[in-house]
């Protein structure tokens, strides 16, 4: 495991602010929860560590390693999703109805 350090991360999309003046310090094999609303910023806070969004402003320290530049692959960081669906819309978007079965839980896209 390894220390997480936001400083003042700010994450837009435009002009909708995800992630707001985030200052969180976690250490090393400390166990940290992120709970709160859908759209609340938990999942982008999650991806900024992991390399998957990039940081607008401010930064973002892995075992006291300046990350925002980072490719994913050099983070030794990863994710863990909470639920199958979730996976499938991020790794395999479906497009249109052309999948095996009509369940998000376990809709896989035919090419």
């Amino acid at each position: 495991m390894a220390s997480i350090t936001y400083e003042h991360v700010w994450k837009r999309f435009g002009e909708v602010v995800a992630v707001q003046d985030l200052d969180v310090f976690v250490e090393d094999k400390e166990f940290l929860v992120f709970v709160g609303p859908s759209g609340c910023g938990k999942s982008t806070t999650l991806r900024m560590i992991a390399g998957l969004e990039s940081i607008t402003a401010g930064q973002l320290w892995i075992d006291g390693v300046l990350a925002n530049e980072l490719r994913p692959a050099d983070r030794g960081a990863a994710m863990v999703f909470q639920s199958l669906s979730k996976v499938a819309r991020t790794l395999c978007p479906v497009r249109g109805s052309a999948t095996t079965t009509s369940s998000p839980e376990t809709a896989v896209p035919v090419t």
